[in-house]
């Protein structure tokens, strides 16, 4: 499968097809190094030319840890030009010369991939035993029984390759129009005139094509560019295009998501959905909730590591301020791909879930707004390979009642060429053909005792935010850095344990059945923070699972004001309103998490009205707000208050001209940490 090009965090991961087919720093930005051996080749992402070179070198190396490592980065080489077969020869070639402890970590991805997860597992083991983090060590060891399970041979599930596969790589298929389906193809013929120096392969266009068959086509010439595109999705109604560009040009040289209108003479000039970091990539865009809402992957720093799904709402002047999905889909690992059905199902792909090997593709449901767990789809959908990419095709489940389930996913596994496209229909089978579940005998096990196959392992993150403006506290917050040495505290049935983070700012420790775990962060100069985690009981756990609790920190900033969001105040009216109790309630939790700390409550108010009668409301306001927090248990003597009246407007608009907007703006409540 070929590979997004990103930055040196990947670089000892398979990052499949991420984006399309991504970037060098164009094509332009090699041109100025002399390629003279293997690793400098591999340095710039130039794989189709490191292995050869690789191999050349590796035969006149006589050393036997320089053999290794050139073992290895062949191996990754292969890895990232798709060639299975030739990665797994050379993983396995550098674990008997003991390249590093990771290349068994590596060698047991391989395996996983084509499937052979008894020797997967004993690879793990041999990176557990050779110094490997073990709670990893032991989630995949799980995870490759599970895949032995989850390979049995589905009857009632057919999967086809599909009539527009060739020997390039085809992926992300949408339906578009009800009759016609839109895909991603780096095949000859796209608008990219140079080689994609990644694999050697054209740069990837956007095609379509009859769902009944013919030839495939370029999409749209004003879609399709020099650069990279795929990963579509279409609203409703088919007149807007949501789409991945992936530039190629030096000093912009990351994945944009964008957008395009059907007009009457074809489609508008795309642009960008939303303001995009400049050092992120975005992409696989999604529409939910009636097109109300926008799911898409990035592999921002806010989120948990790898890449992760984000989703943005549709506002009367734009998209919202891009938010994480939540924890129970998001991972260490990367989730990427997210396709709809309907208004609240979402299929995606992760390879750091429970899975076969490589991507596997995923189930979650959004009910009354919380998304279920995910749930693998499992064999014959997913498979070792990656898989990824599934579009549900209504109108081939309502054309047969045998049919179940139906569509078209994405795939490396064996096919016609690189990734294929493929489609998948599920029928109802009779009842006496349907495979019996086999009940196991339920085992009575002392309370408490943990199951090694049903094990929980609590992984705690402590990091903090990185503001815009590092000394302004209201500016904006433009990612999360993890915190190295920071105290953990874990509080669970009476026990207390107190931990230092790691360099990635996390802790991990083996967790017990149904119990309510006491979690609290701390380093000095920044505001400790605490946070509840309800471990499952044994029974609501298919195997072990691993369990994410993020930790933010805020640094103190002394004598600065602070704003407190959303919390509002009706005209001329000073009382606490249900819509800001929940703002003053964390303002509360801050404040029972830091004991020593004491806070100015400050008010102010909009322009209206004489200054004597705001000075006076905005004081209530404040003294409002601080008998809130009393009566949440905070001690009258850590809290002081007091009214600005509109002294200190936050919209200085001409009073007569605001809008009601930037009146409640400036009607507004802030805290101060007081210096000690």
């Amino acid at each position: 499968m070929q590979q997004i090009l990103v930055n040196e965090y990947f670089s000892d991961m398979r990052v499949t097809f991420l984006f399309g087919l991504i970037i060098c720093v164009g094509l332009s930005c090699v041109s100025a190094y002399k390629i003279d051996s293997g690793y400098k080749a591999y340095e710039l992402k130039q794989y189709a030319k490191a292995i050869p070179m690789f191999l050349q070198e590796y035969d006149s190396i006589s050393d036997k840890n320089q053999k290794g490592k050139t073992a290895f980065y062949l191996a990754k080489s292969f890895e990232r030009v798709n060639d299975d077969v030739n990665s797994l020869k050379w993983y396995e070639k550098a674990a008997e010369l003991e390249a590093n402890v990771d290349v068994y970590r590596d060698l047991a991805e391989a395996y996983k991939r084509i499937e052979q997860y008894d020797r997967a597992i004993k690879a793990y083991q041999l990176w557990e035993e050779n110094g490997g983090a073990f709670q990893e060590a032991r989630k995949q060891i799980d995870a490759c029984k599970k895949a032995k399970q989850w390979l049995v041979a589905d009857k009632q599930t057919v999967i086809e390759p599909l009539f527009v596969n060739s020997a390039s790589s085809e992926y992300a298929p949408v339906i578009y129009d009800e009759e016609y389906i839109v895909f991603s193809s780096d095949r000859q013929g796209s608008e990219g005139n140079s080689l994609y120096e990644w694999t050697g392969q054209s740069f990837s266009d956007l095609y379509i094509a009859s769902i009944d068959g013919g030839q495939a086509l370029s999409f749209n010439d004003r879609i399709n560019s020099e650069h990279n595109e795929g990963v579509a999705c279409f609203n409703a109604d088919f007149t807007e295009i949501y789409f991945t560009r992936c530039y190629t040009e030096v000093g912009d040289d990351f994945c944009r998501i964008l957008w395009s209108f059907r007009e009457s003479q074809g489609w508008s000039e795309p642009r960008e959905v939303f303001t995009m970091k400049s050092d992120v990539n975005y992409g696989h865009p999604t529409l939910v909730e009636n097109g109300e809402v926008l799911v898409f992957s990035a592999d921002d720093v806010t989120g948990y590591g790898g890449y992760d799904l984000y989703y943005t709402v549709k506002e009367e002047d734009g998209w919202s301020e891009p938010e994480l999905m939540p924890a129970s889909i998001n991972t260490e690992g990367n989730e990427q791909f997210p396709r709809a059905e309907g208004e609240n199902i979402l299929y995606f792909s992760s390879d750091n879930l429970p899975g076969l090997g490589g991507l596997d593709i995923f189930r979650t449901e959004l009910n009354n707004g919380v998304w279920s767990a995910p749930v693998n789809l499992k064999a014959p959908i997913n498979s070792g390979a990656d898989d990824f990419s599934l579009v549900v095709d209504q109108e081939k489940i309502a054309s047969d009642p045998k049919k179940e389930f139906a569509g078209y996913f994405s795939s490396s596994r064996a096919g016609a060429g690189m990734d294929d496209l493929f489609s998948f229909t599920t029928y109802t089978l009779p009842e006496d053909q349907k495979p019996k579940e086999i009940e196991e005998p339920i085992v009575e096990e002392p309370t408490g005792t943990i199951d090694k196959e049903k094990a929980i392992f609590i992984a705690v993150r402590v990091v903090v935010k990185d503001y815009e403006d590092p000394e302004n506290p209201n500016s904006t917050i433009i990612g999360k850095t993890p915190l190295n040495n920071a105290d953990v505290t874990i509080n669970v049935n009476g026990k207390t344990e107190n931990l230092k983070t790691d360099e990635g700012g996390r802790v991990i420790v083996n967790g017990e059945y149904e119990s309510v775990y006491e979690l609290t962060g701390k380093y000095e100069g920044y505001l400790s923070n605490s946070k509840d985690f309800t471990s499952p009981s044994k029974d609501d756990l298919s195997g072990s699972e691993t369990y994410n609790v993020e930790l933010v920190l805020d640094r103190i900033f002394y004598n600065k004001e602070v704003v407190l969001t959303d919390i509002f105040y009706d005209f001329n009216k000073y009382f606490i309103r249900d819509d800001a109790k929940p703002s003053l309630d964390t303002l509360s939790q801050m404040m029972k998490d830091n004991p020593e700390i004491a806070v100015l409550l400050g008010s102010h108010t909009d322009c209206r009205g004489r200054p004597e009668f705001n000075l006076e409301l905005s004081d209530r306001r404040a003294n409002a707000a601080a008998d809130y927090l009393v009566s949440t248990g905070i001690s009258p003597s850590r809290l002081a208050f007091k009214g600005f009246g509109e002294e200190q407007l936050a919209v200085d608009c001409v009073c007569t001209l605001c809008t009601d907007e930037q009146h409640q703006e400036n009607r507004r409540t802030t805290f101060t940490i007081l210096a000690q």
